[in-house]
């Protein structure tokens, strides 16, 4: 069996809007500039949470997930709810219930025995944090090299908007 040889990324994005911008000369009204950024960002996605997931494994053992948790545990004056967590982190509560245990269950986080079921950061989870920020930051350059600051405030920017329009969108179609 013959392998097909993977595109990279890039590649992929412009056969993609080579394929758009082709089909948009014979549909009427396809605001094809709009439906080429909107894959992009379908694209891009998976790619950064896949490179993302890769260092945090290679340099910790724990998946992208609860090192995020293991962030806004930090972020939450060190505990919080999987509730909570869930909220903050757009993941549903079932798992995040599941990921904060997990952290439990590693020696990362503590559950606490009150009403609210608090996850709480550990010592060694805190360490591990830590220890990952540098392997962590060296990838988060090489993704934005080229890219300014300026740049990286306009594109969040621009991505706080249109999670605030889809925001809206979604509230409008129930």
């Amino acid at each position: 069996m013959s392998q097909i040889a993977q595109r990279s990324l890039c590649e992929s994005i412009e056969a993609m809007e080579s394929a758009f911008r082709s089909a948009a000369s014979g549909i009427d009204g396809l605001p094809v500039d709009d439906v080429v950024l909107l894959r992009m960002l379908q694209m891009v996605a998976p790619a950064l949470e896949a490179a993302f997931g890769r260092e945090v494994r290679k340099h910790a053992g724990i998946g992208k997930t609860e090192f995020r948790t293991l962030l806004l545990l930090l972020g939450s004056d060190g505990c919080a709810a999987p509730s909570e967590l869930s909220d903050v982190d757009h993941l549903g509560r079932a798992n995040m219930t599941r990921v904060a245990d997990a952290l439990v269950k590693r020696g990362l986080a503590t559950r606490t025995a009150d009403a609210d079921d608090r996850r709480c950061i550990t010592a060694k989870g805190r360490k591990l944090v830590t220890r990952l920020v540098p392997g962590i930051a060296s990838g988060e350059t090489a993704v934005f090299e080229g890219i300014g600051m300026a740049q990286r405030r306009q594109v969040a920017g621009a991505l706080r908007r249109l999670a605030a329009n889809l925001d809206a969108w979604n509230r409008s179609q129930r």
